[in-house]
């Protein structure tokens, strides 16, 4: 749990953007990086500054977990829990209550030679889950089975009133990536259990093809989410629910960008993405930006040695922000298989 201090950590102190601003733009500064939990994966960080997490278990199948801010209090939620999948599980999301969390989960019936293609990061097979807190109960909430032909779900989120639920659905299996679409629809306990009710299938931007779901803005009138780009690499977009207006922030043609997260004050957002990494396009390093995709900076190199957060696999896999903002847990795949990864606090100064 020993914090250690960034080489290099600075980022400019101050840049004028071009022509339009008068103010300087203080870019947010790292202060230090913590390293929480090893062999940790995707993160969520709750309002009651709470972490849930997923993690490989000795079977080979991905758990639940939750910890303190502070990498305290390990607990496996769904680790033999009666009622919950047995198979894989993962990308945990807090529900803004923190009294429940939404996960994915792999069908019991799918066969174990698809095991690898149905774990988090990939989602094939697997349908989307709620339980409580406490791993004490489970209500599988979307079934996503399409009758023997290829499904799956990614990467849930709540809006911040906790009324709305997003995710990504796999449609049909074509190409590298799949075809895939973004699902919102509102949600709701009602007499003790869940509800989803008003689903909308949304299929935005130029290139319908792949997309990821990463969030609600705090209005909850606008999602935040990766999409196929014409290229074949993918950008950062955001989709006005009521008009159905989209903007690419980060429009780079020759990079690879995923894993976005808004800050809870929407001020910032956090992003992975393959631009100015040497080697394959599938490395990646943390940039900011701000919510219209002005000011992007790199945030973190995962990929200079000697750096205590360095990595020679992948680097940021998935990240999430704290309640008050200024610490952002970070999923770092450690090696070229996405086998092995730990799950470190990024602290700022600003």
């Amino acid at each position: 749990m020993r914090p250690w201090t960034l080489l290099c950590a600075s980022l400019a102190a101050a840049l004028v953007s071009a022509g339009a601003m008068a103010e300087p733009y203080l870019a947010p500064e790292v202060r230090s990086v913590t390293l929480l939990a090893h062999d940790g994966g995707r993160v969520d960080w709750s309002p009651q500054n709470r972490i849930a997490f997923d993690r490989r278990s000795p079977d080979g199948y991905y758990d639940v977990w939750t910890m303190d801010a502070d990498g305290a209090g390990q607990r496996c939620l769904t680790c033999g829990a009666a009622g919950a999948p047995t198979k894989n599980k993962g990308n945990p999301a807090w529900h803004p209550s923190g009294q429940y969390i939404v996960f994915q989960a792999q069908k019991q019936t799918m066969p174990a030679m698809l095991d690898h293609v149905a774990e988090p990061g990939r989602g094939v097979g697997n349908n989307l889950w709620l339980m409580t807190a406490d791993g004490a109960h489970y209500w599988e909430i979307v079934n996503a089975d399409r009758g023997g032909a290829p499904a799956g779900i990614l990467h849930p989120h709540f809006s911040a009133d906790g009324r709305q639920l997003m995710w990504t659905q796999l449609l049909r299996a074509d190409g590298k990536l799949g075809d895939w679409d973004l699902h919102v629809a509102d949600f709701a306990i009602t007499d003790g259990a869940p509800v989803l009710s008003h689903e909308r299938v949304l299929r935005p931007g130029p290139v319908q093809k792949f997309y990821e779901s990463h969030g609600f803005f705090p209005d909850g009138r606008s999602i935040l989410y990766t999409a196929e780009t014409a290229t074949g690499l993918s950008d950062e977009f955001t989709l006005d629910l009521a008009t159905g207006a989209v903007r690419d922030l980060t429009n780079d043609a020759a990079f690879w960008n995923e894993h976005a997260h808004i800050d809870p004050a929407g001020r910032r957002i956090v992003w992975a993405t393959s631009k100015g990494v040497p080697g394959p396009l599938r490395y990646l390093n943390l940039w900011i930006m701000d919510p219209d995709g002005s000011h992007q900076h790199q945030l973190v190199d995962f990929h200079r040695a000697g750096t205590p957060i360095a990595s020679s696999g992948i680097g940021p896999g998935d990240s999430a922000w704290s309640p008050d903002g200024r610490r952002l847990a970070v999923y770092v795949i450690g090696d070229r298989a996405e086998t092995v990864g730990d799950i470190y606090v990024i602290d700022f100064n600003n």
